[in-house]
C-alpha cells in the first residue's frame, strides 16, 4: 500500500496534506538509497516493478569502504571536522597505515565511531595508532586462532610502527587472547567519555555504542581490577 502511495505521488507529481483536500503540487527531486538488491526484490514480488523504474532513473553504486581505500584517509579526515574544533589534530603514519589495512565491515558508519574515540584518546595536536580503539568484538581472538579484523590490519603495519610491540603485547587470559594495553586505554577512553558525559547514556551515545555495551565494558574493567568508581556502574 506505501509503495502504492509512493508511485502515486512520483506520476502525479501531488500530495494531499493529512485531513486535507486540496491537491498540492510538487516540484522537488526524489533522491532515494538501499542495500538491497531491487531487481532480485521485483523478481520476488516484494517491490513494485513499476515503482522500481519510477525511482531508477538515474543510478550510483556506492562500494564499501573497503573496496575503496582511497576514500578512508580523506573520510577520516572531515569527520574529525565534524567532531573536534581548530586546530584539528592529524593522523600519524601509523595511525592512517592501520585505518587502511582494516577490513571495515561497518563501512563509514563503524569509521565515524573510531574516529570520535580516536579524539577523545589523542592530545589533541596528533591522533597516533595507539588511539585507535576497535570495538572489544574486534580486540578479541578466539581460540580457533582466527585473528579479527583490527589485529591483521595492526599486523599489517608492524614493520612500520615502532610501538608495535607495546601496543599488541598480549597475555593469555579465559581462553582469549586479550590486549593488556588497549583494556587500559579503553579504561581511558571510558572514563574520560562518563567525566565529559554524566551519565552513561550520554557517554555511550559519545563513544558510538549502546548503553548496554557500555555497561557491559564498565563491569569487565571493575572485573579486571580497575578503578571504575562504584556510581559509573548504576548511572
Amino acid at each position: 500500500e506505501l509503495q502504492a502511495k509512493l508511485l502515486r505521488v512520483l506520476q502525479e507529481k501531488k500530495i494531499v496534506r493529512i485531513g486535507g483536500s486540496t491537491p498540492i503540487d510538487l516540484n522537488v527531486r526524489i533522491v532515494t538509497a538501499t542495500n538491497v538488491n531491487l531487481k532480485q526484490a521485483v523478481a520476488q514480488k516484494l517491490f513494485r516493478e513499476d515503482l522500481y523504474y519510477r525511482l531508477s532513473g538515474f543510478k550510483l553504486t556506492l562500494l564499501p569502504l573497503n573496496q575503496r581505500k582511497k576514500d578512508i584517509e580523506a573520510l577520516a579526515y572531515v569527520l574529525i571536522q565534524k567532531h573536534s574544533r581548530k586546530p584539528f589534530p592529524k593522523l600519524k603514519s601509523c595511525a592512517k597505515s592501520v585505518l587502511l589495512s582494516y577490513s571495515w565491515p561497518g563501512n563509514v558508519r563503524e569509521l565515524e565511531n573510531l574516529i570520535c574515540r580516536a579524539l577523545i584518546m589523542c592530545d589533541g595536536n596528533e591522533i597516533k595508532q595507539k588511539d585507535i580503539l576497535f570495538d572489544e568484538e574486534e580486540g578479541e581472538v578466539a581460540q580457533s586462532g582466527q585473528h579479527s579484523g583490527h589485529e591483521v590490519a595492526r599486523h599489517a603495519v608492524s614493520n612500520v610502527c615502532a610501538d608495535y610491540d607495546d601496543v599488541d603485547r598480549l597475555e593469555r587470559r579465559d581462553g582469549l587472547l586479550i590486549s593488556s594495553l588497549r583494556n587500559e586505554l579503553e579504561y581511558q577512553n571510558i572514563m574520560a567519555a562518563m567525566a565529559v558525559s554524566g551519565n552513561r547514556e550520554k557517554a555511550a551515545e559519545k563513544l558510538g555504542i549502546s548503553p548496554r555495551t557500555l555497561r557491559y565494558k564498565i563491569n569487565k574493567l571493575r572485573d579486571l581490577g580497575m578503578a571504575v568508581p562504584t556510581a559509573y556502574a548504576r548511572v
